[in-house]
């Protein structure tokens, strides 16, 4: 299992300097291991201050989170890490988005109000209905993409998984 710490954390680190001496790297660092190690502790302790340094929201989750993710897939597409590390991974990213949604939202409501636009009827670039089917369980990927596209203004509808093509086709319908 070597092969999942990334540099300037992990093991080695902790061997030298305590468990948390990844903590002492910059927000980019720290954000990228807490979602290799699948880390909560401090998510919203760092991606605020990820947010306060860039400004936008948007930013950081297609910025760091995403630089973190893609370190993710290609340990897991190397065979260095496993299913489980991943699922927790992606908890540890879904954490940072819900603690940047507010911002986003408040953010969307500013500029619907600066565009003389009514905030609370929301436009948006198109509708995206989302389902794992039936007999697969693994909705890691659909929850990424489901951030991504409504970070981009897209209203996304989950319908989660295990989900039959009947009811997914019947709501495509309805939508």
């Amino acid at each position: 299992r070597g092969g999942k710490e990334v540099a300037g954390g992990g093991a080695s680190a902790g061997a030298q300097g305590g468990k948390d001496a990844w903590r002492n790297g910059n927000y980019v660092e720290r954000l990228h291991h807490a979602l290799i190690n699948g880390i909560d502790k401090f998510i919203n302790e760092d991606v605020e201050e990820a947010r306060a340094d860039l400004k936008l929201p948007l930013v950081v989750i297609e910025g760091p989170l995403m630089q973190g993710m893609g370190i993710i897939g290609d340990l897991f597409g190397a065979g260095k890490m496993f299913l489980p590390q991943v699922i927790k991974s992606a908890r540890v990213m879904k954490k940072a988005v819900a603690y940047l949604t507010p911002f986003m939202e408040e953010e969307k409501r500013a500029a619907a109000l600066a565009a003389g636009e009514d905030p609370d009827q929301p436009k948006y670039n198109g509708v995206v209905l989302m389902a794992t089917v039936k007999g697969d369980v693994h909705d890691i990927g659909k929850n990424i993409v489901g951030v991504v596209l409504g970070c981009n203004n897209y209203k996304v509808i989950d319908m989660g998984v295990m989900v039959p093509c009947e009811k997914i086709l019947e709501r495509a319908i309805q939508e």
